[in-house]
């Protein structure tokens, strides 16, 4: 089989170039290693650039929406008002509704079928399609596994949206982006908790992330943490939930994809470019570990680059450089240690917290430079992390986490 675009992952990144693609009217071919269009929950928050990447949040994906927002540090916390509340949306039910619409734009859709590698022979494809073999389950026959192997040919473009875990991006050559695993827990919300208040903790004596909970309903919550080598992480999480006084009734897991100034998410396999997106390309902000809206975000950058003939790397200047913003705001953090991070949080004053409410994580480059403006006390914060003044003491493992209770 031939397709204009043959794009491998049935992410929600991928679906969205496909549905983009499939209404110019290019032959798309989406191939998902999944038995069929089901993934797994998760609960998400985003901010409301997403309406301006889908046009409109379908009521569907909605699950709730978030108008406050608590930081804390181990001794300060501060309230955020956001001026356009943050959605919460559900990963399978967004899935779900990009595969209808991107079934309806006219793309095909392959469930079953695992990606095996590139067919990188010189004479083959300097100047033709490129070829690419999958492994297809549905077709039993000789194949490895059980299942039949089947060539599949891309002649404008193929992009890989297939994951942290990406395949695409090892044949190619590209790499994969470094990652750090996930897990939230599900549970009622808080007696007393408003159901619009979403909070972080900052503990640096226990993660060099943060810890957080997100209501997903007027009834019910996720509490969440971000692992890292030799953290105990559930060990922690559970402590958190005793202390919140909640009970996990059930859980989510996941890994996620991180950002780094040095991934060039691209490359040409003859005469045919391959683009990484979402997770694959590690368009994930890491500073709060989000990469919904920046992984659509990336695949309309790699259906510009084919609709236009221009560079990926061109297309993806302005999220490059918000993602990079995030990099280095995440590289100063970690030179905080709980003293630190009680001085930031200390320096949020109303005008920086009206500034925080007004713009969203997604658009920070623009205006990042007038926080220094709003708020002097924010420099001797920067000098501290730039100095190493502040820098966290290492994680101890075994501690017990502060009580979370005071704080709720």
């Amino acid at each position: 089989m031939q397709f204009d675009i043959v794009i491998i992952g049935g992410s929600t990144a991928g679906l969205h170039a496909s549905r983009i693609l499939a209404k110019q009217g290019r032959r798309v071919g989406v191939f998902e290693r999944r038995p069929d269009h089901q993934t797994e929950r998760r609960t998400l928050i985003v901010t409301h650039a997403l309406r301006e990447v889908l046009g409109k949040i379908p009521e569907e994906i909605t699950l709730h929406s978030i108008e406050t927002m608590g930081v804390a540090s181990k001794r300060r916390e501060t309230v955020i008002r956001l001026k356009h509340p943050d959605p919460i949306v559900e990963r399978a039910a967004m899935t779900e509704f990009l595969t209808r619409q991107t079934v309806k734009a006219g793309a095909e859709m392959f469930y079953g079928w695992r990606f095996k590698g590139f067919d990188k022979t010189p004479s083959v494809n300097h100047s033709g399609p490129l070829k690419m073999c999958f492994e297809c389950s549905e077709k039993r026959s000789q194949g490895k596994n059980g299942g039949t192997l089947v060539e599949i040919s891309a002649a404008e473009a193929v992009i890989g949206a297939d994951g942290v875990l990406s395949d695409v991006a090892v044949a190619s050559g590209i790499g994969r982006p470094p990652s750090v695993p996930l897990i939230q827990a599900e549970c009622l919300l808080p007696a007393g908790w408003d159901p619009s208040y979403c909070k972080v903790w900052f503990r640096v004596d226990e993660t060099r992330y943060f810890y957080w909970l997100i209501p997903e309903s007027d009834q019910h919550c996720v509490v969440g943490l971000i692992g890292e080598k030799g953290v105990r992480v559930r060990h922690l999480l559970d402590r958190c939930l005793d202390q919140l006084g909640l009970e996990a009734k059930a859980w989510q897991a996941s890994h996620v994809a991180m950002h780094h100034p040095s991934l060039k998410p691209w490359t040409r396999i003859g005469n045919v470019p391959v683009y990484l997106v979402g997770d694959a390309a590690g368009q994930v902000k890491v500073t709060t570990v989000g990469g919904t809206v920046t992984g659509l975000q990336g695949a309309q950058a790699a259906v510009r680059a084919i609709l236009q003939g221009t560079s990926y790397r061109r297309q993806l200047g302005a999220e490059k450089r918000e993602l990079d913003l995030h990099w280095w705001i995440r590289w100063a953090l970690e030179r905080l240690d709980n003293q630190g991070y009680d001085d930031l949080v200390k320096a949020v004053s109303r005008g920086v917290r009206t500034f925080l409410g007004k713009y969203n994580r997604d658009t920070m480059v623009p205006v990042f430079w007038k926080l220094p403006f709003l708020e002097p006390r924010l420099i001797r914060v920067g000098m501290q992390c730039l100095a190493g003044k502040g820098k966290r003491s290492r994680l101890r493992t075994g501690s017990r986490p502060a009580d979370l209770r005071e704080d709720v």
